[in-house]
């Protein structure tokens, strides 16, 4: 059974008990307020009625036996009906008079004259009478030395037939009350429990593998707390999941590019090497063969000590930082580049930074040597500037080259990974030098932060923190 169903039910169960109850007190109480009420105003018109019956018989002879019953059926046949009371008069255990519709039978009425003659109290009896009901009430009169009992009956019809009218006007309200409870019902638990079907389907959608799933639940309740936290989770494992797919699209990419950057000089130096192995070959076969397979040794070197470096660096958790000139870390990257006409270079004497002098230099010749291969055409130009920012310095390498398109900014520090394969080849590019100086930049506690834009160049920033006096 649904939640939104249970809701309603309760509350349906709940609205019909309170109901109930509250009717059912009501109406007792107000029944007996009348039945009291009616049982008073009987006992005034029986003592009433008593007290003309002893008047009149004062007023008569009754010396005797005889002439005292035949004063008792005198006053019957005197009286007319007494409003709406009906009697009847025993003498010992004779019945003397009797005049009563819808009597309730001479056994009832014979009961009531020996309780009342034996107890000497008035007796009481509620009976049915005809289609309605009657309370009887007789009490005894002694007289002399005789005695009779007087028993008079008064219609309680009213106070019953108001009880049933009661109950049913009750049972109609209470059947409009519980159809509009069953409506007000079904909105709320409507209302209340669409958070949680929303929150069943994204549990489900997100079971199914759609991670982007979320019930945007904007209620302040605990539902809604409950919603967004849920929310938060979801986020959570979509990041994760994210963050995995990346990470198996970037071992495929890596191992797909190593095996190709390692096949590739690998290739080469095997064919030559065969070349040279099959017949003496003449000089410029030997010295064409012998600069390929030294020009691809040299490349798988190169690739060889960048991996393991960035290998070694990744194992690290932390340098040790030292006080180091920045004019010496751009002369070392100057020097190891070949001093290329395209690049200019800041002045920068007597900045020192907090670093390790090795690293910072293949930092800086890492990304000026990124940015050369880039350029396009003899306009080409790369800029190496470093300026104080917030406390710190900022080293930037900015250049005018092709660019790189906006998706894939946040994929270039990946080893292997190439914006464009075929360039990046043909400037003996191997995809390692970024990946590298991404490591060296956390190493320093920093990050490189790249802007660029297609057909006009790319900018990378890092800072470091400045040397000061003290610093070791």
């Amino acid at each position: 059974m649904k939640l939104s169903l249970k809701f309603a039910l309760a509350m349906i169960l709940m609205i019909t008990l309170v109901l109930s109850l509250g009717g059912v007190i009501f109406m007792a109480r107000d029944f007996d307020q009348s039945y009291e009420s009616m049982v008073e105003l009987s006992y005034q018109q029986h003592n009433t009625q008593l007290s003309q019956l002893q008047l009149y018989l004062k007023e008569t002879e009754t010396d005797s036996t005889a002439q005292f019953h035949a004063a008792l059926y005198q006053y019957g046949n005197s009286l007319d009906q007494y409003g709406n009371n009906s009697l009847a008069i025993y003498m010992e255990t004779a019945l003397a008079y009797l005049n009563m519709e819808d009597q309730p039978g001479e056994e009832v009425l014979a009961n009531l004259a020996r309780t009342a003659r034996e107890e000497q109290v008035s007796a009481l009896d509620l009976e049915k009478a005809g289609e309605g009901v009657a309370l009887y009430i007789c009490s005894s009169l002694d007289w002399g030395e005789n005695s009779a009992q007087l028993i008079t009956a008064h219609d309680f019809s009213s106070v019953y037939s108001r009880r049933d009218s009661q109950v049913g006007w009750f049972a109609r309200i209470q059947l409009a009350a519980l159809a509009v409870t069953a409506l007000a019902a079904g909105i709320i638990s409507g209302a209340l429990t669409t958070p949680l079907q929303k929150l069943t389907q994204a549990a489900t959608d997100i079971a199914r593998g759609d991670y982007a799933a979320r019930t945007r639940v904007e209620s302040q309740d605990e539902i809604g707390s409950l919603s967004r936290s849920f929310d938060t989770m979801a986020q959570a494992v979509e990041n994760q999941i994210q963050e995995l797919n990346l990470s198996v699209t970037q071992r495929d990419d890596f191992i797909a590019a190593f095996t190709h950057e390692i096949k590739t000089p690998m290739t080469g130096i095997i064919g030559y090497a065969d070349i040279l192995r099959e017949s003496p070959p003449d000089p410029k076969t030997l010295h064409t063969a012998s600069e390929a397979i030294y020009h691809d040794a040299r490349r798988l070197e190169q690739l060889s000590q960048k991996l393991l470096l960035l290998l070694g660096l990744n194992r690290e958790d932390s340098l040790e930082l030292k006080p180091v000139s920045l004019q010496k870390v751009f002369r070392g990257a100057r020097e190891a580049l070949g001093n290329p006409t395209q690049v200019r270079w800041a002045k920068v004497e007597g900045l020192q930074v907090l670093g390790d002098e090795i690293l910072l230099i293949d930092l800086v010749q890492n990304l000026v040597q990124n940015s050369l291969r880039s350029l396009e055409g003899e306009e080409g130009r790369v800029l190496v500037v470093a300026r104080p920012l917030e406390g710190k310095l900022l080293v930037q390498v900015a250049d005018n080259g092709c660019g790189i398109p906006p998706e894939q900014l946040h994929r270039i520090t990946e080893p292997f990974y190439m914006v464009d394969k075929s360039r990046a080849r043909r400037m003996n590019g191997s995809g390692v030098g970024l990946a590298l100086c991404a490591r060296i930049a956390q190493l320093h506690g920093t990050s490189l932060s790249y802007q660029s834009q297609v057909g006009e160049g790319t900018r990378c920033s890092f800072t470091l923190e400045v040397a000061h006096e003290g610093n070791e």
